[in-house]
């Protein structure tokens, strides 16, 4: 099992609500209001743990709120695996080595590669000024936490933090009158640090349900909770 890669997965969606990227102009006007329900890109993104780096490229699916598939390429187009999450139920599957691992959220290992997961969904919650012209937002959260938002004048998020984590919007352009960053930087509190680029996306189109449902014809399925962290 590739450690590194499952890292990247396993970060990768914290990137999920309006990364995203486009080469050409577009002449939809943006809508600050406007709100991302499906969004398909291919993906490029930088890892960076320490002195270590490690870049990569896939494509990402998903589904607001909590529904995604992302996978991660090979640089000769082959599938090195794949990461399915339905609510609070999570799939990885190594697919170079026949072998996949599911279960809750909450059964995953205590590692530092797998706390991207812990950010999930506040990472792909939309914010809102709570009045025009507002830059900065403090605010209680339900698990008690201490979050700051910080937004520009069109009341875009453009950094999220809660007890050292934190999230940097980059670049917002409109996509079909949506708005859309289109780099999105993580820094856990852990140090880990993820650079995430989409290319070419389409946001608020409708998604095959086959597109969230994994082939795992000749696979053995293990428990999350039984995923390598070492």
């Amino acid at each position: 099992m590739n450690y590194r890669v499952f890292m990247v997965i396993m970060v990768m969606p914290l990137l999920l609500f309006g990364c995203a990227a486009r080469s050409v102009a577009v002449t939809v006007p943006l809508n600050p209001a406007a709100t991302i329900n499906t969004l398909t890109s291919s993906v490029a993104l930088s890892i960076k743990a320490g002195e270590k780096g490690l870049s990569g490229r896939g494509y990402l699916i998903m589904r607001s709120p909590d529904q995604f598939r992302l996978v991660i390429l090979s640089p000769f187009g082959t599938t090195v695996a794949e990461m399915f999450l339905n609510g609070d139920h999570l799939l990885y599957v190594a697919s170079s080595q026949n072998l996949a691992y599911q279960g809750l959220l909450s059964d995953l290992p205590n590692a530092p590669a797998l706390q991207g997961w812990r950010l999930l969904r506040w990472t792909t919650e939309r914010v809102f000024p709570e009045k025009a012209g507002q830059e900065h937002l403090s605010r209680r959260r339900a698990d008690g936490e201490r979050e700051t938002i910080d937004f520009d004048s069109q009341g875009l998020v453009l950094k999220k933090n809660v007890d050292g984590d934190e999230v940097r919007y980059e670049g917002y352009q409109s996509v079909d009158g949506v708005p859309v960053p289109t780099t999105i930087e993580i820094t856990d509190r852990l140090g880990i640090t993820v650079r995430i680029t989409l290319d070419e996306p389409e946001v608020n189109t409708a998604l095959d349900e086959k597109a969230f449902v994994p082939v795992l014809e000749g696979v053995t399925v293990l428990p999350l909770s039984q995923f390598p962290v070492s």
